[in-house]
């Protein structure tokens, strides 16, 4: 759904608009992924879209620990962040969530398990499978 919108947008803004969005710091909160439902939304992957826009930040994250950390970063980040919040998120995920403030680095990836053999890449609840 966010990708089709985006797509009608980016058709209609101009060149001006745009240079804006990327100027000013600006975090997009919005949800994707399946949940058992909705499988003409599901099949989409709109992060791939924006993870080849420059100048975009795209924010994942895998648990609710992280979902408050990295959402604190990306609000104080002053570049444009798209934060997509795993929808399975919502209803199965249960962790301890601390309640002070805390930042995660949006630079850096998170190295689950260092191996010589293979490498494995992925985000969101594809980091739990793989886990």
């Amino acid at each position: 759904m966010l990708f089709n919108h985006c797509k009608s947008l980016l058709k209609s803004l101009s060149l001006f608009l745009i240079s804006f969005f990327l100027i000013i710091g600006l975090t997009i909160r919005e949800p994707y992924g399946a949940v058992g439902h909705g499988g003409h939304y599901h099949s989409q992957s709109p992060e791939a879209f924006f993870c080849h826009v420059p100048g975009i930040k795209v924010v994942i994250p895998r648990c609710p620990r992280e979902a408050k950390g990295l959402l604190l970063s990306s609000i104080r980040d002053p570049n444009p962040v798209v934060f997509f919040e795993p929808k399975w998120l919502y209803r199965q995920a249960v962790e301890e969530v601390p309640e002070h403030d805390y930042m995660i680095p949006l630079a850096e990836a998170e190295v689950i398990r260092e191996d010589n053999g293979i490498t494995l890449v992925g985000w969101g609840l594809q980091l739990t499978v793989m886990d």
